[in-house]
């Protein structure tokens, strides 16, 4: 291969990192703005109105449970995580479009103080891009728009295949589930998806049964 070439395809893989770098810092900051109105509509009342949206999208009237019945992008829930230092709305669903702006709900599962499997996923490039730091203990508190809120503390956290789908089945208990693809660092599709499970903080110094 010619000088002349090698510098053209220098060129060429230049400007495309650096498209890709532009489009990455665009989403982060789009998630970034989507993020702060959100709460800042959470923080001014004390219980949401039904279905509250993204910016672009609007606020939908009230008129039923934010929860009963959310549609896709409806906001559901807050997560916050201390020792990752996340504060995130989370909003129902799981598309891309939802996904790009926040964490999403698996819908048809539990939310927090329902007795049931309650499961989160996020991209591992943006909320839950420090996922991995958890250890066994720290705590989760994830609150409800009706003003339901669970403390939950991680017992474990374990990589599966993409394909095994049985961590996101309906449970009996109060289980908090939250998924992002692994490795954090990979490039492309990832082929797994890292896990963290956690119960209910105990109030008699027991863990989960």
């Amino acid at each position: 291969m010619s000088r002349d070439r090698i510098s053209t395809l220098s060129r060429v893989l230049l400007a495309s990192g650096a498209i890709l770098v532009l489009v990455a810092a665009a989403g982060y900051a789009r998630a970034a703005l989507e993020q702060a109105s959100l709460k800042d509509r959470w923080d001014e009342m004390p219980t949401l109105p039904a279905a509250v949206t993204t910016e672009s999208e609007g606020a939908q009237p009230a008129g039923g449970s934010a929860i009963e019945g959310a549609d896709e992008g409806d906001a559901v829930a807050r997560l916050r995580i201390p020792r990752i230092g996340l504060d995130a709305v989370v909003l129902e669903g799981i598309s891309e479009a939802t996904l790009a702006i926040a964490p999403g709900h698996y819908p048809g599962m539990a939310l927090p103080g329902e007795g049931g499997h309650v499961v989160l996923s996020a991209h591992r490039d943006s909320f839950f891009r420090e996922l991995g730091r958890l250890e066994q203990g720290d705590g989760i508190e994830l609150a409800t728009t009706d003003g339901r809120a669970v403390d939950y503390r991680v017992a474990r956290t374990f990589i599966v295949h993409k394909s095994n789908r049985t961590v996101i089945v309906p449970r009996d208990e109060e289980v908090l589930t939250l998924i992002t693809c692994y490795p954090f660092a990979y490039v492309g599709a990832a082929p797994y998806r890292y896990i963290v499970e956690a119960f209910p903080a105990p109030t008699d110094g027991a863990g989960p049964s």
